[in-house]
């Protein structure tokens, strides 16, 4: 080697291994950094360098020039780094070019950044074997963790609901960010949960696994503080709208825990809040929290400014140059916001979307409305502006029904040309969306349905593709078997179809067989079209024997206190349309009921003997009216909107004979509100009013008085076990009769509330309320006895791929409820445990 030559290698040499010492220093520090941003180094004006080592006007020496790159140290990238060197363009020093401190560098970063974390990065520069250089990059890998991280300190949250946070786990390499990321995590976990000043540190200790490998134990520990609730909101700067309100509009709440988040949206809140009040300039100028001075609670201040408050001036319609569809005077008739009204942001929102549906409704699925505002400050109003481009009544071209492979194509465009939807008609909305309501309730073999728009070579006219979700699995096969309070042990076969032949009919043979005189038989047909016309059909075969007991006794209940309840007969019943929404149907039912009674207790009186013995048969025609406006989210057991109501009347006895003569008067209503996300608020209310007609005594009625309790009216109570409160003598004709709680009421009503939780397409949670009362003919006022029961409660609905409901609801009785004493003729009080209710079928 030239003597220049070696002087100027051992220069470079020395200059290389200080500067690979200082670079994996300072690789190291930036990895240490969460934010793991690297930069190459700059030169001395700032600008990246990657010039080698000072060029020599006769080219490159060749004692300085990289002829080999090795990396050794780490089980896992050593092969996988050495290629991208060989590769080239991933790594800036390469075999060939003369060695360089701002490449070797700018290789370490990036070694650190995109393949660590190391505890450390050597480069080694030596003489290769016959010349050139041979630059060796040699990682420290950290040890790997032993066991799982430690947590001390905490007490208030437990190790299994923190461990989740982790992100440094048994038996990885270590790394300082991951335990840095998870010590914050378990920290803002500990501020969600009102611990706002929890302090979470970080502990090390080296050690050895039973390999003898260097290992670190890995520590956190919690100073958790005290909860922090809210002890008071605050606000400043409020005149013209009441603190109380402001408070209501945000989620931070005296009494709640503290959460960051929620402080930091509420200012969002309230800004809204205040839009709704004219103030559109209104906004949360500061915020701040301060512990309170027992120490014990956050106080939260919101500084406001209100601006001025504005007044509605009008809206301005405008068409633009084009002749509108639509009357303005239509259009306004939809704006509930007038002019010298407070400004309201929400209503303002609403009158524009009536308008919109008010033209997609009448088929101008394109219309376009821009919405604009211009305040006038120094006036204090605000005038609305509605650019309104209507675009061309869009008309249906062809249908295309896709997605079906069992159902007949006819099933679906039936459903589709009753509501006008068809080739050549106006593309409304409205017949869109009660069209799907339509399809979904023919039965749960629909499982999800879209309509699509696609384009054709006119410009007013568009296909309609009908998108479905076809269940093609709609027949039922079970035999199984449970055990029930009143039935003991039974078992059931079942076989139906909820699609017979692809033609939505539906079929169900249902036996069951019970060790407690338990003998069920029931044969069901349904259609929802009769020749060729929406006219529906139920028809129905039953004989059901079973025991019922009498819950209205003082003291245990036992199999004697009950009795067996039988029932055979046919029903059918015919639906018709007569509007949009409504159908009115009349239902045929004709029935032999009877009961045997188990001898009572010595002493008890037997009044429900000397009328519960025979057969009794009741031929009854019932009419009613329907108003369905629910809207389905895919399944028919899951409506999402609207709402369903009915009416109807029994009418018993007379011309259609029998020995029943009675008269049966039914109100029932749902309401479904969509909530947040997929939440959905479902209110049910049910009343029914008994008039007997026989005019001989009213306990004759037994088979068709009110009861109840169970899984279908008031969960939490058994069964039929929630009776009357009262007991006395009532007159029928010239006669006085006694009527005692334990035969049922002639009035009834209860209520259900239940809030609904998707969990996923199939099971859903759900928590209840339920409220309820029976009253009978000893109550002369309903006001003066009302006294509700109340239960509470949770559950799960599994939706089966064959198009059944199963329910498994568990009931907390929060009242106790009327017993009737045999012995004593009173009614004493009597309390229930909570109870578990399964059931397969479909709730309201």
């Amino acid at each position: 080697m030239h003597p220049t030559s070696r002087v100027r290698f051992l220069a470079c040499v020395l200059a290389l291994c200080v500067g690979g010492l200082v670079s994996a220093a300072i690789a190291q520090e930036e990895t240490s950094d969460p934010s793991g941003a690297s930069e190459p180094a700059p030169t001395s004006d700032g600008a990246a360098s990657d010039s080698p080592v000072p060029d020599d006007s006769e080219g490159p020496d060749a004692d300085l020039v990289v002829t080999g790159i090795h990396v050794a140290g780490s089980e896992n990238v050593d092969s996988l780094i050495e290629g991208l060197f060989t590769q080239g363009g991933y790594f800036r020093t390469r075999i060939g070019d003369e060695v360089s401190i701002q490449a070797l560098s700018s290789d370490v970063r990036r070694v650190f950044v995109d393949y660590g974390p190391f505890a450390d990065v050597q480069v080694d520069v030596s003489p290769a074997d016959e010349s050139g250089l041979a630059v060796t990059f040699r990682l420290t890998e950290y040890p790997r963790v032993q066991g799982d991280v430690e947590v001390v300190g905490n007490s208030r949250l437990s190790y299994k609901k923190l461990k989740k946070l982790f992100t440094l786990r048994d038996g990885e390499r270590f790394s300082e960010y991951e335990l840095w990321s998870t010590a914050r995590a378990v920290e803002e976990k500990y501020r969600d949960e009102g611990f706002y000043f929890a302090a979470v540190t970080t502990h090390t200790e080296a050690t050895t696994n039973e390999l003898g490998d260097p290992a670190i134990l890995a520590r956190i520990e919690v100073d958790e503080g005290e909860r922090m609730k809210v002890a008071e909101v605050r606000f400043e700067g409020n005149a013209l709208v009441l603190s109380e309100d402001l408070e209501d509009a945000c989620q931070i709440r005296k009494g709640k825990r503290f959460r960051d988040d929620l402080y930091e949206e509420d200012p969002l809140r309230i800004r809204a809040h205040y839009n709704d009040e004219g103030c559109l300039n209104a906004k949360v100028v500061a915020s701040r929290r301060e512990v309170s001075e027992d120490g014990e609670g956050m106080i939260v201040t919101y500084v406001v400014d209100e601006g001025p408050q504005f007044v509605f001036d009008g809206y301005t319609v405008d068409f633009g140059d084009a002749d509108s569809q639509v009357s303005e005077k239509k259009i306004r008739g939809e704006l509930d916001l007038r002019p010298g009204d407070v400004f309201s942001a929400t209503q303002y929102r609403d009158d524009v979307m009536r308008v919109d549906e008010l033209y997609k409704n009448r088929g101008n699925i394109l219309v376009d409305i821009v919405d604009t505002l211009q305040p006038d400050t120094a006036a204090e109003s605000v005038r609305a502006t509605l650019s309104i481009r209507e675009g061309s009544t869009i008309t249906v071209g062809e249908i295309d029904v896709q997605g079906l492979s069992k159902t007949k194509d006819y099933i679906i465009r039936r459903e589709l040309e009753r509501m006008g939807i068809a080739p050549g008609e106006p593309m409304l909305a409205s017949n869109l969306q009660k069209a799907e309501q339509n399809i979904i309730q023919l039965g749960s073999f629909i499982q999800g349905l879209r309509f699509m728009p696609r384009g054709t070579d006119v410009d007013d006219r568009k296909d309609l593709v009908v998108e479905l979700r076809e269940n093609v699995r709609t027949g039922l096969f079970t035999i199984g078997g449970g055990y029930g309070s009143e039935s003991g042990v039974f078992g059931v076969a079942e076989i139906g179809d909820g699609n017979l032949l692809g033609r939505a009919y539906r079929v169900n043979i249902r036996g069951e067989l019970g060790q407690r005189a338990r003998r069920i038989g029931q044969v069901s047909f349904a259609t929802p079209w009769v020749l060729g016309t929406p006219t529906s059909l139920r028809a129905q075969l039953y004989s059901i024997n079973q025991r019922r007991f009498l819950y209205s006794y003082a003291g245990a209940i036992t199999a004697d206190d009950s009795y067996e309840d039988f029932r055979r007969g046919f029903s059918i019943s015919l639906g018709t349309p007569i509007s949009r929404d409504m159908r009115t149907f009349v239902t045929f039912r004709d029935e032999q009921v009877e009961a045997s009674f188990i001898p009572l207790v010595e002493g008890a009186d037997d009044d429900l003997n000397s009328f519960l013995v025979g057969a009794r048969e009741t031929r009854s025609v019932t009419a009613g009216l329907t108003r369905d406006t629910r809207r389905y989210r895919t399944s028919l057991f899951d409506p999402m909107a609207g709402g369903e109501d009915m009416v109807s009347f029994e009418h018993s006895g007379g011309l259609l004979g029998g020995r029943n003569a009675f008269r049966k008067y039914s109100v029932e209503s749902s309401r479904f509100f969509p909530s947040w996300w997929k939440f959905v608020l479902a209110l049910h209310a049910q009343a029914g009013y008994l008039d007997d007609r026989s005019g001989i005594n009213p306990t004759y009625l037994f088979y068709e008085r009110y009861w109840l309790g169970g899984i279908d009216t008031i969960r939490g109570y058994p069964d039929f076990s929630l009776i009357p409160s009262r007991a006395g003598d009532v007159a029928v004709g010239d006669a006085t009769v006694p009527i005692t709680p334990r035969i049922g009421g002639n009035r009834m009503f209860f209520m259900n509330a239940e809030y609904r939780i998707p969990i996923n397409p199939m099971i859903r949670g759900l928590a209840f309320v339920d409220v309820g009362q029976v009253w009978n003919e000893a109550t002369t006022s309903i006001r003066k006895d009302f006294d509700p029961i109340v239960s509470i409660g949770v559950g799960l609905r599994l939706e089966l791929v064959a198009g059944f409901l199963i329910r498994m609801e568990y009931g907390i009785p929060l009242t106790s409820v009327p017993v009737y004493d045999t012995a004593t003729r009173s009614v004493e009080r009597r309390s229930f445990s909570p109870r578990l209710h399964f059931s397969m079928g479909p709730a309201f």
